[in-house]
């Protein structure tokens, strides 16, 4: 299993990723769905901007 994922890593990433997206714009909505997409964007881009300037170290 383990020799698996280490080969298939990120078509398995990418597709478990699709796959919640997929639930969600199923049981969200469309918008609901790109406001949290943005969000989780635009909070990963902030946590990397400080964690690179040294604030949060």
């Amino acid at each position: 299993m383990e020799i698996i994922f280490s080969k298939y890593k990120w078509p398995i990433v990418i597709g478990f990723v699709g796959f919640v997206i997929a639930i969600l714009f199923l049981t969200l909505g469309f918008w609901q769905t790109i406001l949290i997409l943005l969000l989780t964007t635009l909070g990963g881009m902030l946590g990397f901007y400080l964690h690179n300037i040294g604030i949060l170290k």
